[in-house]
This record gives C-alpha cells, sequence and structure tokens, in this order.
C-alpha cells in the first residue's frame, strides 16, 4: 500500500478539529491500537499503520486510509482545510513526522474548528501547546485496596502518545509516583515540560517535601522513615536530572479534562488487568 504521506496522532487530529488523545481513542474502539498508543497487530497487518520507535518511543504512523475508518466512530475531517503560512518553517526532511506536525500545528490559525478540554481558556489549536510548553504529559495512578492491584499511566498530550503499567499487589500512592517517573523518563530532558497531576501528594513529594526528607536522612518530620523510599529517590534524581524549563501544575481529576481522563482510562485498565 502507496502513501503520500504516513501521518501522526497529531496530524489526524489536526485534520479532525480534535485532539490526539480523541484520535488514539478512536482507533483504540476500532481495534487499531494495541499496548500504550502503539498500533495493534491488525493495524500493521492490513497496511494502516507503520511502527515508527525512531520518532517516539514505540508510536506509530497512519495511513491516510484510517480517516474513513475514524469516521464510522463519529471522528471526521474537517470540511474546510487548515490553511499553513506560505513560508517554509524548515526542511522536512531534516525532521521527525512528529516535530513537522508540531510546527504545522503551532502555526495553523485560531479558527481552526476545535474540540477543546472543557476546563482549559483561550483558543485551541489541536496538536499545539496552549501553555508555552515543548512537551505537555498528563499522569495518574489507580488503586483498588490500597493495598491492592493497581496501575499507573502517563499520557503525551501534544502527539498521543501513552504509557502505563501495574501491580497486583502495591498503593495508590506508589502508582502515582510511578506514572510521574515513567513520564520524566519519556520526556526529552532538553525540552520543557509541563507535567499535569491530579494527586497533590506526588506533586508535593516531587516540588517540596523530597528534597527536605533527602536532607535530613529519608526522616519525615515526625522522625519516622520515609515510605517508598527508593522510589521518591529515583523521582527526585530524574526530575534534577532536567536541564529545560519544567513545572508540574495540578489537575482536578474527573472533571472533564482530556489528558487527565485518558491518563485515568489506561491506569484503571491496568488496575482491572492485574
Amino acid at each position: 500500500m502507496e502513501s503520500s504521506e504516513w501521518l501522526t496522532a497529531a496530524d489526524i487530529a489536526l485534520a479532525c478539529g480534535t485532539d490526539p488523545q480523541t484520535v488514539v481513542r478512536h482507533l483504540g474502539r476500532l481495534g487499531l491500537i494495541g499496548t500504550g498508543s502503539a498500533p495493534s497487530p491488525m493495524a500493521l497487518r492490513h497496511d494502516l499503520a507503520v511502527e515508527a520507535s525512531d520518532y517516539a518511543h514505540g508510536a506509530g504512523l497512519w495511513h491516510e486510509d484510517v480517516y474513513a475508518l475514524l469516521s464510522a466512530t463519529g471522528l471526521e475531517k474537517t470540511a474546510a482545510p487548515v490553511e499553513y503560512s506560505a513560508e517554509p518553517l524548515f526542511d522536512e526532511e531534516d525532521v521527525s513526522p512528529i516535530e513537522r506536525a508540531r510546527s504545522r500545528a503551532k502555526s495553523a490559525p485560531a479558527d481552526v474548528p476545535s474540540n477543546p478540554p472543557t476546563n482549559r481558556t483561550g483558543p485551541h489549536v489541536p496538536g499545539a501547546d496552549l501553555y508555552g510548553f515543548e512537551q505537555v504529559i498528563a499522569t495518574d495512578g489507580a488503586c483498588s485496596g490500597n493495598p491492592g492491584p493497581g496501575g499507573w499511566a502517563w499520557v503525551d498530550e501534544l502527539t498521543g502518545q501513552a504509557g502505563s503499567g501495574g501491580s497486583h499487589r502495591t498503593t495508590n500512592n506508589i502508582m502515582e509516583l510511578t506514572a510521574m517517573l515513567e513520564a520524566l523518563r519519556y520526556a526529552d530532558r532538553d525540552k520543557s515540560l509541563l507535567i499535569r497531576a491530579d494527586s497533590q501528594y506526588v506533586i508535593n513529594v516531587v516540588t517540596k517535601w523530597g528534597p527536605t526528607w533527602r536532607r535530613k536522612g529519608w526522616k519525615k518530620a515526625d522522625g519516622k522513615p520515609v515510605a517508598n523510599q527508593e522510589l521518591v529517590a529515583a523521582l527526585l534524581e530524574e526530575y534534577e536530572k532536567r536541564t529545560a524549563k519544567t513545572r508540574i501544575d495540578w489537575v482536578r481529576g474527573h472533571d472533564g479534562d482530556a489528558g487527565n481522563e485518558q491518563a485515568d482510562r489506561l491506569a484503571v485498565a491496568e488496575r482491572d488487568r492485574h
């Protein structure tokens, strides 16, 4: 099967006037998504996608034929084509499809048809960052029983990439910490990063409590040892390795935010699987 251009989830989102997470979710309904946001064996077998690990941690690129399949799920290309600046932004042969999609999205006009998350304000350009960061990642954890079976997940809000995992016996805090740790491992250290999490505990661990615990020999204010010390230490180490601007924001959970909802779905699916 020939294709003039293989598409990222961000490309498809831009054409459909939505966000990459929604595209991945609809591809999943068609059985075309496997682990995380990678193409399923069926998608690869029918030449609807190709693996693209060189670009984005195991993500796939999609054939334009998926537009016809997505229309069956209610996701369609916008009637009016998006117009971009006539000036070339870069030599397209020198960059990956994901970088190309990001640059095209950021140059799109503000009146592109959109489907913005409910708790964001201002004009929304699908695939483009509203916050001024090169990377935006949502994280979440889930656990039943505490301790009990649990899952963690992160979602790249600009590309639709995702990662998840779980354990048959764990705690909610461990899953929240693991989600942020894995998100930091995925992110490019040299590009600005915004992490959006609904756990005030994990945010405080990274930005406030963790450095103090470490300085005091991993003891809390009451003198008791810090729980999950190895995990907290690994998280701080990964956070402090970053060379670019990094911010962690709190997001109200289960409140309609697209990134948070997708991370929650993946975490809960891992919890149930374990």
